[in-house]
């Protein structure tokens, strides 16, 4: 049996739009046209029918027997189509955004994160660094990773790691310059993080001199990275340029793989920690919460760091 031509499907949609809104106007802002483009697909539907589908009146539309008739199939027949492409088209991934500091970036985050992305592959998931980090609004990030002072009660955080700061050096440069205890640290060049803020508003070798009783170095036996150089300092310490006051949580990965090692002590405390954080009210999104409880149980296995500290305070 021969297929017979059907009408126009754009015409058909105008229907189905009309009909189910009983409006042309509403119609035409669903689908985005005019009501004159509407109006017209209409009557060209009607004329290639040869029947009337709607009565117009002065601020109304109704449908005639024929339109109601058409309506029910039309409507169904739509819902069948999208069902039908839903069943093949690959379901849309949900749009999730991260925003941190570029050091935790390149550290800490990426060389875990393809542990979440293979936990949902449903999520589009954008990373962006920046300093300050994006406000934590509607049209900010849906997570921040940052690190400071305790976040504000406006927002909802949740504490991943204490601060704290030691010597860290390459095994060859130790043994090439043969340091063995704190005295010794004067042979070698010290890289020093010129953002790194601790709450006694000195500098972190400042501070580790001072707990270590030893006076300070002037500033020629220092090389100094600006703006927010925590991945600088930690590379530069490993291509043996010198002996870095590390961070503990950017540099766990350097000394369980014994590219960085710490000599001795002392640790400095900073004062400060990392706390993963979220839009209050958002904390029980699906995806929000996943990667909350992610990143907690990542940052637990820095839990060696502090058996570190201990052996070496």
């Amino acid at each position: 049996m021969p297929f017979r031509r059907l009408p126009s499907l754009h015409a058909l949609r105008a229907f189905e739009a009309c009909a189910r809104l009983m409006s042309f106007k509403n119609a035409a802002d669903e689908l985005a046209v005019t009501p004159g483009a509407v109006s017209q697909q209409i009557k060209a539907l009607e004329a290639d029918m040869g029947v009337t589908l709607f009565n117009r009146l002065p601020r109304s539309v109704t449908l005639t027997e024929e339109g109601h008739l058409l309506y029910p199939r039309v409507a169904d027949s739509f819902r069948h189509l999208r069902e039908a492409v839903d069943l093949v088209r690959p379901p849309k991934r949900k749009r999730f955004r991260i925003s941190t500091i570029a050091s935790i970036i390149v550290i800490w985050l990426m060389p875990r994160m393809q542990r979440f992305s293979d936990l949902h592959p449903d999520l589009e998931t954008s990373i962006s660094a920046n300093v300050p980090i994006d406000p934590l609004n509607d049209d900010g990030p849906d997570v921040e990773i940052r690190y400071g002072l305790p976040p504000p009660d406006t927002i909802y955080a949740r504490k991943l790691f204490d601060e704290f700061l030691m010597p860290l050096a390459s095994p060859q440069l130790l043994k090439n310059l043969d340091i063995r205890k704190p005295q010794d640290i004067t042979r070698a060049r010290l890289l020093s993080e010129g953002s790194l803020t601790l709450l006694q508003g000195r500098s972190e070798w400042e501070m580790w001199f001072a707990k270590a009783g030893l006076p300070m170095l002037e500033t020629a036996h220092f090389l100094r990275f600006d703006g927010w150089a925590g991945d600088f300092v930690v590379h530069a310490a490993v291509e043996g340029n010198g002996i870095a006051l590390g961070r503990a949580f950017l540099t766990h990965r350097a000394l369980s793989e014994g590219r960085l090692v710490c000599p001795f002590g002392p640790t400095v405390d900073t004062g400060t920690a990392y706390y993963v954080a979220c839009p209050k009210g958002r904390e029980n999104e699906p995806h929000i919460r996943s990667f909350m409880d992610w990143t907690e149980a990542e940052a637990a296995i820095l839990s060696t760091l502090k058996a570190l500290k201990d052996a070496v305070r």
